[in-house]
């Protein structure tokens, strides 16, 4: 096995780490969505909880929404 070999593995857990982050970013940018007068997710539409809103006031989806979505883009279908 010679250096590429090995460091083949790392190279391409750096990308996946960047692309993670890359995905983060872009999905910290979408715009909450209100209907008539109170945010709700992205996603399911159902109205954030209180909690929700005060723990994470940038959340534009539901915590039920929001792992869904980690959960795919961790196994790369995001």
């Amino acid at each position: 096995m010679d250096d590429g070999d090995r460091a083949a593995p790392i190279i391409e857990a750096s990308r996946a780490e960047a692309l993670h982050r890359q995905r983060e970013r872009a999905r910290e940018t979408e715009e909450a969505l209100e209907i008539d007068g109170v945010r709700v997710c992205l996603d399911c539409r159902q109205p954030l909880s209180d909690g929700r809103r005060q723990a994470r006031p940038e959340a534009v989806r539901c915590i039920g929404c929001k792992r869904e979505l980690e959960s795919r883009i961790n196994r790369g279908l995001a």
